[in-house]
């Protein structure tokens, strides 16, 4: 279905948000469609969409209390035995209510997942590296699975390069130690068969923060 005609004024969100869910296809402008029954930000990416289109049509699909329950969980969520009541409290609504938003932001595809993120420094991995590898085009997915399968790598990117700066793959390991970390670097190079490669070590953390999808002036 094309909803170009239909919703060239962008008025009815709410229908916008339910021809969305059902998988329909946005045409923005004369050139770019992308579907948006799943993970819009990836699509808007892959179309080269901008930041403002990008944040437009998440915000159509959510009504205010949507919004308001994404800007109370996109930071830290509370640490008590029932973090839920006390974020529902704060928003004026019952546990239940909360659970039910976030149930169904969940199965919209809306909220991917919940997630908890580990301090590595204070749990006893002290370091941590970029590495960076140079890899043939055509062998790139082979390699970038068996690397992203060490437990000990959180993040594996596939990246263009530059004549300055040809890798295109990177990983991000932990470990205990450098030399760990340098181990570890060389053992995924043996599983991959790919030796031309650079660590990248972390020397201070200037910043590490959650995205926030929704500010005060969004709401």
């Amino acid at each position: 279905m094309q909803l170009h005609d239909q919703c060239s004024s962008f008025q009815d969100a709410r229908t916008l948000q339910s021809l969305f869910c059902k998988g329909g296809l946005f045409c923005y402008g004369k050139n770019t469609a992308c579907t948006a029954d799943f993970q819009i930000f990836r699509i808007c990416v892959q179309k080269n969409l901008d930041f403002y289109l990008f944040t437009f049509l998440y915000q159509i699909m959510l009504t205010e209390l949507e919004k308001k329950m994404i800007a109370a969980i996109q930071g830290d969520i509370p640490i008590t035995k029932r973090p839920f009541l006390e974020i529902a409290r704060n928003l004026g609504i019952t546990e239940e209510k909360v659970l039910e938003i976030l149930q169904d932001l969940c199965n919209r595809g809306i909220i991917r997942r919940f997630g908890a993120t580990l301090r590595h420094q204070k749990s006893g991995f002290r370091a941590n590296a970029m590495v960076a590898w140079k890899i043939d085009e055509d062998r790139i997915e082979s390699a970038g699975e068996k690397m992203a399968a060490f437990r000990e790598v959180t993040h594996c990117y596939r990246r263009n390069p530059n004549p300055q700066w040809p890798y295109n793959l990177y990983t991000m390991i932990h470990a205990r130690s450098e030399e760990a970390c340098r181990e570890l670097a060389r053992r995924m190079s043996e599983a991959a068969g790919e030796n031309d490669y650079n660590l990248l070590f972390s020397r201070r953390e200037l910043k590490k923060t959650s995205l926030k999808y929704l500010t005060d002036e969004d709401l």
